[in-house]
């Protein structure tokens, strides 16, 4: 150990030689104290190797060094070591080590998203209540480093993520950080590839948080295997949003679905459009709805739901008072799925929008809808 570190102006000389490597190994200064001299030198020195992965520097906090080290990462950061994966300052300050630890992940999560890398930059990430990060190609990477920045962004309440291509294992790096997640409210990870293996890491963190609110899984490749993580929403209390339009639910994940549905009392939308569920799925879901006393807007537009189905859902609405929009678009529920709607429709007081557009219903079958409409005390949209 010494007072500044005799070690640096050698490293100084050999970063600045020519034929100094272009690739520098892992540098581990834990067993010295750097002082005022050592930081100095250090400062000159770190914008040299920018392919450097790993710097540890244990400093004596006593000396006042914390702002000297400051400086050099967020220097360092900014401009030359933008491939630093790891970053250690034992031995200080704890509030300045965890500064600059901020910083060099905030520096990191804006050159994977192609956003501005400045001090101004980061500020704005860390008080900004809203992150949109929409087809920015970030991928597995870009998902990890907003795991691992996420607890520096206290403040964050939205965090849209849509076309990134994180697949699974960015999913699964994301749910350990959403885990303990204390601010955010709204999640959207549609279009991702996420798969049953992602959707399950994700859904699992995603329940057992109490603050998120909204999610969007869509277009992720989610089949029934995935959907068997959502038997925890029986329990949850905090989700009001779920949307998985275009996955591969099919009629098993809609029963599974289904099940937690009927004891969830915290659910206000639900969108499972495009997911193949058919009849079975939709007789699921209908039976839920008898149970269900929260939930105020379902869209099963797309789901190939013939007049049986249809019919399910039409009895359903005799029992459930709460829903209020219900979509049964680009189906094939017929003349009579269209009649038993508009008996249910006479005897329901809680629905103001039914939507059919795309069913290519008979004359008969929309001047059923029509006079079952003028018949409502409360008015109600019908597009057909």
């Amino acid at each position: 150990k010494t007072c500044w570190c005799p070690a640096l102006p050698k490293m100084a000389e050999t970063a600045a030689a020519p034929e100094s490597p272009s690739i520098w190994p892992p540098v581990d200064f834990a067993s010295l104290t750097v002082r005022a001299l050592g930081g100095q030198v250090l400062a000159e020195v770190c914008p040299i190797p920018t392919t450097m992965l790993e710097l540890k520097v244990e400093i004596g906090a006593q000396t006042g060094l914390p702002a000297i080290v400051q400086s050099l990462v967020r220097q360092g950061c900014t401009e030359e070591l933008q491939d630093v994966e790891e970053l250690r300052l034992g031995g200080n300050d704890q509030e300045i080590t965890l500064l600059v630890q901020q910083d060099s992940l905030l520096m990191r999560l804006a050159k994977i998203f192609g956003l501005v890398c400045s001090d101004e930059a980061t500020e704005a990430l860390r008080t900004s209540s809203q992150l949109k990060l929409i087809s920015k190609g970030g991928g597995c990477a870009g998902a990890r480093t907003i795991a691992d920045a996420l607890p520096c962004l206290p403040q964050l309440e939205e965090l849209w993520l849509s076309r990134n291509v994180i697949r699974s294992t960015g999913a699964k790096a994301l749910a350990e950080a959403l885990s303990s997640n204390l601010s955010l409210t709204k999640l959207r990870l549609d279009i991702n590839e996420i798969g049953d293996a992602g959707a399950c890491a994700i859904v699992g963190a995603v329940l057992a948080n109490s603050t998120l609110q909204e999610l969007n899984l869509s277009v992720n490749r989610i089949g029934h295997e995935g959907a068997e993580a959502f038997t925890a929403l029986a329990t949850n209390s905090s989700l009001r949003a779920l949307r998985l339009s275009d996955n591969e639910l099919g009629s098993q994940g809609a029963e599974v679905i289904a099940r937690a549905l009927s004891t969830n009392s915290s659910l206000r939308l639900l969108c499972l459009d495009g997911n193949s569920i058919g009849d079975e799925g939709a007789k699921a879901i209908a039976a839920a709805l008898e149970q269900n006393a929260t939930l105020t807007e379902l869209s099963l537009c797309d789901n190939e739901i013939d007049p049986d189905g249809a019919t399910a859902v039409a009895l359903a609405l005799w029992e459930n008072s709460s829903l209020q929009r219900l979509g049964l678009d680009y189906n094939h529920i017929g003349k009579e799925g269209a009649v038993a709607l508009a008996v249910a429709l006479a005897k329901n007081s809680s629905l103001e929008e039914l939507s059919l557009s795309g069913n290519f219903l008979s004359c008969e079958a929309e001047k059923a809808l029509e006079e079952a409409k003028s018949m409502r005390a409360a008015p109600v949209v019908l597009q057909t």
